[in-house]
């Protein structure tokens, strides 16, 4: 009994034909370094969109806590302030994910990258939030030279 498997390509010609494919979905980039931490106050996740940080700002996510304090669900919607990757607008990081009556719920978004953020809650004074995470080191290399500018300028201390 012959148990050899027959390919109708060789190797050679098989690894030409998928280098040939056209990518699909997405194409890697390399990931930032990691630069100063960042955090928002505790405090209520208000009912109108608030940026938690600058559109002008590359940040990788840490996580949110969240604490709903009301007796009713309450959904909670965090996105990027800024950027262009998903069909020309922002990219939503989480699309009114609901979070039960009276509980806490903590989620980790393992340093996903973001162009700014912004959160919202479908009712005001419900959730008590703090969300966390670091600065890309080229944001950071940014602030430095500004300030570094306005020292010369005088303009700082």
């Amino acid at each position: 009994m012959n148990n050899r498997i027959v390919w109708p390509l060789s190797l050679a010609s098989a690894l030409s034909l998928l280098a040939a494919l056209p990518a699909v979905g997405q194409t890697a980039v390399p990931y930032p370094a990691v630069g100063a931490k960042w955090q928002t106050p505790l405090g209520y996740v208000p009912a109108t969109t608030a940026t938690l940080v600058s559109a002008s700002n590359t940040v990788l996510l840490g996580g949110v806590w969240l604490n709903n304090t009301s007796g009713g669900a309450v959904t909670v919607t965090i996105s990027e302030a800024g950027g262009t990757l998903c069909g020309g607008s922002p990219c939503p990081i989480w699309s009114a994910v609901s979070i039960p009556a009276n509980s806490i719920a903590a989620f980790t978004f393992g340093g996903l990258q973001a162009t700014g953020v912004t959160w919202s809650a479908s009712s005001g004074s419900a959730v008590v939030g703090w969300m966390w995470g670091n600065y890309t080191t080229s944001t950071i290399a940014h602030v430095g030279e500004i300030e570094n500018a306005l020292a010369i300028l005088g303009a700082m201390p």
